[in-house]
């Protein structure tokens, strides 16, 4: 007699629960660094549309430093880090591209 995959009855079987919610667990996990990746593309975008609306680069620099001194984040963290966990970019990477803005577009 043939054993049945993972010992379940059917394919329908409760006991199976555990396994497809462990595939969908690893599954994410995978993934994950993929849309981290376009979640921070897509901020980019927003803090590069946020200086041309408003023009005020160091209104910008000021709030995110304000916002990494009042959240105690890592302004700088490693690269595996960001790829892996930050759906936004680093605050440092976020100042410099404002910095980078402003000497760009002021006359």
């Amino acid at each position: 007699m043939e054993r049945p995959p993972f010992l379940l009855k059917s394919q329908w079987d409760a006991a199976g629960i555990p396994l497809v919610l462990l595939l969908f667990m690893l599954g994410e996990w995978l993934i994950s660094p993929v849309q981290n990746a376009v979640s921070r593309h897509f901020e980019r975008q927003a803090d590069m549309v946020s200086l041309e609306l408003t023009r005020t680069p160091d209104v910008f620099i000021a709030a995110e430093k304000k916002l990494a001194r009042d959240n105690i984040s890592n302004v700088a963290p490693p690269l595996v880090s960001v790829w892996f966990f930050n759906t936004h970019p680093p605050a440092v990477e976020r100042i410099q591209m404002a910095e980078e803005w402003k000497m760009q577009n002021e006359k």
